[in-house]
């Protein structure tokens, strides 16, 4: 049976017009896209937020002893406390007890200094009895040699009270320091507040034995600090006093706003990440290692072409122009984490990939779908 060259034609053209059709239309990807648009954009980078505490203390015992109080037992709820206040308390019997002990030698010290001494009393006779020798030697009624003898005598008592005062002085110093010594072994027994903050744990209960060194609890003050991480290359055009948005998971999407107070001098060489603080406009508590983020906002540009973030590829972006791709160079001006500043590349109404343009490749087919971005303002 023959097959008519008609026959075969008819076949032939349909199917080559269909899969020509396939290759202009049917196997087009679909590419979602936007058109660049003269907008405004705000220059900003964002970070890593902590909320510190402006002063934190590593309570340290200064002495060994059994503990007898603690305002706070491990595991506690955290407590107000006041500068100066005792937090914790030391078995000091031993020291009182010598404490005691000194207060009465030196009280009984400062006694026998106020009977007086006996050998200012002796001294004060043989003075009398020297004036007399004296005047009796000059009408030669005694010889040189017992003169002689008197008068060094004389000078022996006067030495001698002169050293029991020079030994009175010594013990009664000695008194004060040991004094001031067993005093400020008293105060080691006592751990007290440096400020004004919480006592948010402690390490001790009564009954334990701590020994110099020893950490005991640890202090945060009131007042705190929001600690912003930055990548390096993140830090050009910030300055003090920019503006800030800061948002912290234990709070939900509530925004905090707030000024950069300070940038820090270094850089942490292990991460490459350099430090910011934020001055927060909120009386809120903000709790001490609550985490979240925050964005800086360096400048506000108006009237630019900008175009989507994620529509960017390094220095590049994927326009869409008769159905075809076509990958064009552009200069990056301000970025944030929604929106990018083409300063050259682009015009308005270009029409570029913004959904994963990283699958799509120069000169391929598309059939372009435009996004509701352009209507988003």
């Amino acid at each position: 049976m023959k097959i008519s060259k008609k026959f075969i034609w008819g076949i032939c053209i349909p199917v080559v017009l269909i899969m020509l059709y396939l290759i202009f239309n049917g196997f087009n990807h679909e590419a979602t896209v936007v058109k660049t648009r003269e907008g405004s954009i705000r220059d900003s980078v964002t970070g890593n937020v902590r909320i510190l505490a402006e002063k934190t203390f590593d309570l340290q015992s200064e002495t060994q002893g059994r503990v007898l109080k603690s305002i706070l037992l491990p595991y506690g709820k955290p407590v107000e406390v006041r500068e100066g206040q005792i937090l914790f308390e030391l078995d000091a019997s031993d020291l009182n007890r010598s404490l005691r002990q000194v207060l009465l030698g030196q009280d009984s010290h400062l006694k026998r200094i106020k009977l007086g001494s006996n050998l200012a009393s002796q001294l004060k006779i043989e003075e009398k009895e020297f004036a007399a020798h004296s005047a009796i030697h000059k009408e030669n009624g005694i010889s040189n040699l017992e003169f002689e003898k008197k008068e060094k005598n004389l000078e022996y008592l006067e030495k001698n009270l002169e050293f029991e005062k020079i030994s009175n002085f010594e013990t009664s110093k000695s008194f004060e320091i040991e004094i001031e010594r067993l005093m400020k072994e008293l105060e080691k027994k006592q751990i007290t507040s440096p400020i004004s903050g919480i006592l948010v744990s402690s390490l001790i209960k009564p009954g334990d034995m701590v020994f110099g060194g020893n950490i005991v609890g640890k202090l945060v003050s009131h007042q705190k600090v929001v600690q912003v991480s930055l990548n390096e290359e993140d830090f050009v055009g910030l300055k003090e006093k920019q503006k800030a948005g800061v948002t912290l998971f234990a709070f939900g999407k509530a925004v905090f706003e707030g000024t950069v107070d300070r940038l820090a001098g270094t850089i942490d060489p292990a991460t490459g990440r350099r430090n910011i603080f934020v001055n927060l406009d909120t009386e809120m508590d903000l709790p001490v290692g609550a985490s979240g983020r925050a964005e800086i906002i360096k400048n506000e540009i108006e009237n630019t072409v900008i175009i989507p973030r994620k529509a960017l590829l390094g220095n590049s972006v994927l326009v869409v122009k008769n159905n075809s791709v076509e990958i064009v160079k552009v200069k990056v001006g301000a970025k944030n984490l929604e929106k990018v500043e083409i300063i050259e590349g682009l015009k308005v109404g270009d029409q570029v990939i913004s959904e994963t343009p990283h699958l799509f490749y120069d000169q391929q087919r598309v059939n372009p779908r435009l996004s509701p971005w352009l209507l988003s303002d």
